[in-house]
């Protein structure tokens, strides 16, 4: 019985660690875009960009968007399955719980009172986000973002010392407060909560064969009391299934889906997160969008495409750009900051490609006096 109640646990870890690993190699610099671009809280981020500039601010893409959109799906479907199930931070927030009851003994719970009330917080948190974004087009708030300090490495963005400090209070937090920013902090967790409210997958649990050991709430990484619970329809559910695994007795808890008389099998929350983060992965193209784009007078008889490092942002996107603005030849340029990628239309009478990729490689004189090359050409078609 042992055997059966872990293999659940067995998977979504195994699902979860696959997942840090990937975020950590594309961190590393491998693979066609930034891990910022895995971020669905982007997705949010992105939509004022959208909507008045019909443009992604900063660092953001289309994949940002469709994982958001694709996980607000799953939030319908199976609560916040993501954050169970998928979430790199909410991984790492879990694992350091664990290891905080193993060095805190007897760790004290948040008075329930206050722990409901200390997650507004995430939504104070998602508003700061939203409006500082909107208001000046930057991820503001990136120095403050678990997700983009612990996998950048207090990368551009951050803020010294302040950085080094809230990710160190939030890491603490989490010792204590098993799942501390995902309960209190978390922008996306603000986002997915109505969504979560209708998710029509939900463990029920049978009264008549539960035997009252309080073993399932105990076990709840979110603090739900489970055992009160007839259904499970806390809008913090993630389906992690952590009570299933720790209740003694067979068969006490069943996924049920609404309109479905039948239980549904353990393992659909898994199959539903992985089909989601597909999903989202192929949905990018729907919503291709330039990070930045220039016009000019040259005639648009071929076209390039190069990778370039340096190409980040929506601010080195609109520099890039600037640097052909006296370059005869030119006929436009299209950026796109997440996939490094830069797009020219030109007329090969004129320019070269070869030529084209000198300009980007020609190193940018300071006001300081110094010079570096900002811009390297990865390969060009």
């Amino acid at each position: 019985m042992l055997t059966y109640r872990m293999r659940i646990r067995y998977l979504r870890y195994t699902l979860l660690t696959a997942i840090l690993a990937a975020v950590i190699y594309l961190a590393s610099g491998h693979g066609a875009r930034s891990f910022e671009a895995y971020c669905p809280f982007g997705g949010a981020e992105s939509l004022w960009g959208l909507f008045t500039n019909n443009e992604f601010s900063c660092t953001l893409a289309p994949l940002n968007l469709s994982l958001m959109l694709a996980l607000l799906a799953l939030a319908v479907l199976a609560k916040k399955a993501f954050c169970g199930w998928s979430c790199p931070i909410g991984f790492l927030g879990e694992l350091l719980g664990h290891a905080g009851g193993l060095i805190w003994r007897g760790r004290p719970a948040v008075p329930p009172l206050l722990n409901g009330r200390l997650k507004a917080l995430r939504y104070v948190v998602l508003a700061l986000a939203l409006f500082f974004t909107y208001k000046t087009g930057e991820l503001v708030l990136r120095g403050y973002d678990p997700y983009f300090l612990v996998f950048s490495g207090f990368g551009h963005g951050s803020s010294g010392l302040l950085s080094v400090i809230v990710l160190t209070l939030t890491a603490l937090g989490a010792l204590a407060v098993p799942m501390m920013f995902c309960r209190y902090l978390c922008p996306m967790g603000a986002v997915f909560d109505p969504f979560s409210r209708l998710g029509f997958i939900r463990l029920r649990r049978d009264k008549e064969k539960c035997t009252a050991c309080g073993k399932c709430a105990a076990a709840c990484p979110c603090d739900i009391p489970v055992d009160r619970l007839e259904t499970v329809s806390h809008y913090d559910c993630t389906n992690c299934l952590e009570c299933v695994d720790a209740c003694p007795e067979k068969d006490v808890f069943q996924l049920r889906c609404a309109g479905l008389a039948q239980p549904l099998p353990k393992y659909i929350v898994a199959a539903l997160a992985v089909l989601a983060l597909t999903g989202g992965y192929f949905l990018r193209t729907a919503f291709t969008q330039p990070t930045a784009t220039a016009s000019f007078s040259g005639k648009a008889a071929a076209k390039t495409v190069f990778i370039v490092d340096g190409l980040k942002c929506k601010g080195t996107a609109g520099f890039f750009t600037s640097m052909y603005k006296d370059i005869p030849g030119i006929g436009g340029i299209e950026t796109y900051a997440s996939e490094h990628k830069a797009v020219f239309t030109y007329d090969p009478d004129i320019i070269t490609r070869d030529r084209i990729r000198a300009v980007m490689e020609t190193p940018v004189e300071f006001k300081d006096g110094t010079s570096e090359q900002v811009f390297k050409s990865r390969s060009m078609k």
